[in-house]
């Protein structure tokens, strides 16, 4: 009887792993091919006019300007005004007009373009700027930098019928 016991014991231990072990079966799923795959009918079957493909937008960066450089000469000297791209004694007065207010003058540039002009106005290459207007002359203030590399207010006179004298340093 401790035979049989001891065989029963044996036969059920034995059956607890070969359950535990039994392979499941596994579901049979076909891979997809290429092939299988529907396609969609071409467009000569459909009636459509072939797909026009986007049109591919292309900036040039070369139009841009880097910010992280100083704007080349060029560039500033485009944004000045008329009276800006000539030399002051370049221009030639041509007329002083007075009013009750303030004083104007007519000056002609080196273009032949007439200009009206007034106290505090930006004039000539080296950021002048009228300071007085009298009855027989205009008095502009220029910028200019010495030899020894400091910067100096350098009057400069231009009569009615007399070329531009330069040269007078305000004190």
């Amino acid at each position: 009887m401790i035979s049989r016991l001891s065989v029963l014991i044996l036969m059920s231990f034995l059956g607890c792993f070969n359950a535990l072990a039994v392979d499941l079966p596994k579901p049979m799923v076909s891979p997809v091919k290429p092939a299988q795959i529907p396609s969609s009918p071409p467009s000569s079957v459909l009636n459509l006019p072939p797909p026009v493909p986007a049109p591919i937008s292309v900036v040039d960066y070369k139009k841009f300007r880097d910010p992280f450089k100083e704007p080349a000469i060029a560039e500033i000297l485009d944004s000045r005004s008329d009276l800006e791209k000539y030399a002051v004694t370049d221009f030639k007065v041509v007329a002083i007009i007075t009013g009750p207010l303030r004083m104007r003058a007519m000056l002609i540039a080196p273009d032949s373009k007439t200009h009206y002009v007034a106290e505090k106005m930006k004039i000539g290459l080296r950021d002048g700027v009228i300071v007085k207007i009298t009855t027989k002359t205009i008095v502009v203030r220029e910028k200019v930098v010495n030899p020894l590399g400091e910067v100096e207010q350098f009057d400069t006179e231009i009569g009615l019928d007399q070329p531009a004298v330069a040269g007078t340093t305000p004190q």
